[in-house]
């Protein structure tokens, strides 16, 4: 039998190549599944955080609806471009439809609007990131009815005003867990 010393230098030379390919090769498929996993997580904190944006913004179109429909004459008096009522309750109903089906994908899996594109995420399976999102979709639930019946009244009451503008505090608060373990 012929020892390792004995072997001639060129297949030597070859073992050691092949060894250091399949090295390259293992590091580059290691590397592509950790770039494409970043990839995931990344769309999900992504549409996290848009979440906590959208609370801000249908406060800030609903809160637009309420003060032009409280304070009409007076806009149109200024002489600037001011955006109608319809505008605001059509911002705050579109951000109102954008977080109910981004809560459902965060939570459920599926396919999230996300600018141009429609990345599917996959169902959350960590049970302390699931127990914080369904804190938010039971603060969710309040808040989307007192959005509902401001933006669908004719006229305005602060009580029901208050209470829509009180949850979407709550729900940010709350809807700062962790991501990474969906």
């Amino acid at each position: 039998m012929r020892s390792h010393a004995s072997l001639p230098l060129g297949f030597r030379l070859a073992g050691l190549m092949a060894v250091f390919g399949l090295l390259v090769v293992g590091i580059t498929a290691t590397t592509y599944w950790v770039t494409e996993t970043q990839k995931a997580d990344g769309v999900t904190i992504n549409l996290a955080g848009r979440q906590r944006m959208l609370t801000q913004k249908m406060t800030k179109a609903t809160l637009g609806f309420v003060s032009e429909k409280q304070a009409a004459a007076f806009a149109r008096q200024s002489g600037g471009r001011v955006r109608s009522a319809e505008e605001h309750q059509a911002e705050a109903r579109a951000a109102k439809q954008l977080f109910a089906s981004t809560l459902t994908a965060l939570f459920d899996g599926g396919e999230a609007s996300f600018g141009k594109k429609r990345p599917v995420l996959p169902a959350c399976k960590d049970e302390t990131t699931r127990a914080q999102l369904m804190q938010v979709q039971e603060l969710w639930g309040p808040f989307e009815q007192a959005l509902d019946q401001v933006l669908a009244s004719s006229s305005i009451s602060g009580e029901r005003t208050a209470t829509a503008l009180n949850h979407p505090q709550r729900c940010i608060a709350t809807a700062n867990f962790r991501c990474l373990s969906c």
